[in-house]
C-alpha cells in the first residue's frame, strides 16, 4: 500500500519539486472526454467548459480537460514544491536565464510560469505533496483451497485507479528536455535509452519516474499513467474499457524499465502517427531498483559501444555502478542483428 500523506519529513538539504501537480489539455468534445475517463474509473467532475480528473477517495485534482476547437492539445504541466523551496527555485530559474511569463489563461492557481525548450507552459507552485513517500508490495489475494485465484469479471466490480503516477511528453530533443527539467526543477534521471526516451524521478518521491520524454518531431502528450494495486486490476481495467468500445490498445504487458505492468488505451482523439495513439495508461507503480551510474562512465560506454546501458536510480543521491551486458555479448548480438534493429525495437515499444 502506498502512503500519499505528508507525514514523513522532507529530504534535508534537497531543493526540488516534490510532485507532479497537474496536467491540462484541450479537446473539441467534453462529453466524449467525460465518457472515456469515467469508463476508465476516474472521478470525473464537470465545471463549466472543463472537466476535472480526480481519483475516488483522494482529494487531489490530477488533471483538467478544457473544451476548445481543433485537435487535442497539451496546454500546460504543473509541479508542486514545499513552501520554503518555491522562492529558491524561482531565483534559480533567473540564474539559468529562464524567462518567466504570465499565468496560462486556462490555469486557476497562482504560481511561477515559464516555458520549456519545446514551448510547453510549465507552472511551479506551493501546494500539498501528492506523490508517494513510500512504496510497499501489494498484498496477495487470499483464496480458500479449492477455489480459483483468477478474479471473476462478473463479481470484480469497477477498477478505480488510486492516483496519477506520471505523464510522458513528446520532445524534439529528449536529452535537452531531461537536462532542462533536471537543472530547473531538480528532477533526477532514472533511466534513458540513447536519445529516444528518458525517465525522471522526484527527489522527494518513491516512484521510478514522474515525468518522461519520448523522441518526436514536436511537443505533445503521449500518455498519462494511473496506478492500480496489482496485475489483476490491470487486466480487469482492460476489460472495463473494452465493454464501452475503447478496445484498441497495447498490453497487458510488463515494462523492462520500471518493472511495472501496463495496459495502454487509445483515446477518442488518437492522432495519425502510430507513436501518438495510446495516451492513457493503467498500471502498477514502477520501482527504482538500482543506483545511478556516474555520467562520465556512461558516456564513455556510449562512445565505445554505440549503445546506452540502462541504469536505475535509487532514492539516495550517491551513484553506483549499473548492471550492463559485456562488450563481447553486445558484439555477438550486433553481428546477428540487422543495422539499426535496436533503435527500431525501442521505437516499437512506444507504438
Amino acid at each position: 500500500m502506498e502512503r500519499l500523506s505528508t507525514s514523513l519529513p522532507r529530504r534535508i538539504g534537497v531543493t526540488a519539486v516534490h510532485s507532479l501537480h497537474r496536467f491540462a489539455f484541450t479537446v473539441p468534445d467534453l462529453d466524449e472526454a467525460a465518457r472515456f475517463y469515467t469508463a476508465f474509473g476516474l472521478d470525473v467532475r464537470r465545471d463549466g467548459q472543463r472537466i476535472d480528473l480526480y481519483t475516488f477517495g483522494h482529494p487531489h485534482r490530477w488533471g483538467s480537460i478544457h473544451r476548445a476547437d481543433g485537435p487535442k492539445k497539451l496546454q500546460y504541466v504543473s509541479f508542486a514544491a514545499y513552501p520554503e523551496d518555491v522562492d529558491t527555485l524561482r531565483r534559480h530559474l533567473d540564474t539559468l536565464g529562464v524567462r518567466t511569463m504570465e499565468p496560462h489563461p486556462l490555469a486557476d492557481e497562482p504560481g511561477v510560469w515559464f516555458r520549456d525548450p519545446d514551448g510547453t507552459a510549465v507552472q511551479l507552485l506551493d501546494a500539498p505533496k501528492a506523490s508517494p513517500d513510500t512504496r510497499e508490495a501489494s498484498e496477495p489475494r487470499t483464496v480458500p483451497p479449492g477455489k480459483g485465484a483468477a478474479p471473476s469479471r462478473s463479481t470484480a466490480g469497477t477498477v478505480r485507479p488510486r492516483r496519477l503516477s506520471h505523464i510522458l511528453l513528446f520532445s524534439s530533443d529528449v536529452l535537452r528536455s531531461a537536462r532542462f527539467y533536471s537543472d530547473s526543477l531538480g528532477l533526477r534521471l532514472s533511466d534513458r535509452s540513447a536519445d529516444i526516451i528518458a525517465f525522471l524521478h522526484g527527489a522527494h518521491s518513491s516512484d521510478h519516474h514522474m515525468l518522461a520524454f519520448a523522441k518526436s518531431e514536436g511537443a505533445g502528450l503521449h500518455h498519462s499513467s494511473w496506478v492500480v494495486p496489482d496485475v489483476d486490476e490491470v487486466g480487469l481495467g482492460m476489460e472495463q474499457m473494452v465493454a464501452p468500445g475503447f478496445s484498441e490498445g497495447w498490453g497487458v504487458g510488463r515494462h523492462v524499465i520500471g518493472s511495472n505492468y501496463f495496459r495502454y488505451v487509445r483515446d477518442p482523439w488518437g492522432s495519425r502517427s502510430p507513436a501518438r495513439r495510446f495516451v492513457l495508461r493503467l498500471g502498477t507503480a514502477a520501482a527504482r531498483l538500482f543506483r545511478r551510474q556516474p555520467r562520465d562512465r556512461r558516456a564513455r560506454r556510449v562512445r565505445r559501444t554505440g549503445r546506452v546501458a540502462v541504469s536505475r536510480a535509487g532514492a539516495g543521491g550517491d551513484r553506483r555502478g549499473a548492471i550492463t551486458r559485456s562488450p563481447r555479448r553486445r558484439r555477438r548480438r550486433s553481428a546477428a542483428s540487422p543495422p539499426g534493429s535496436a533503435r527500431r525495437c525501442a521505437a516499437r515499444s512506444l507504438s
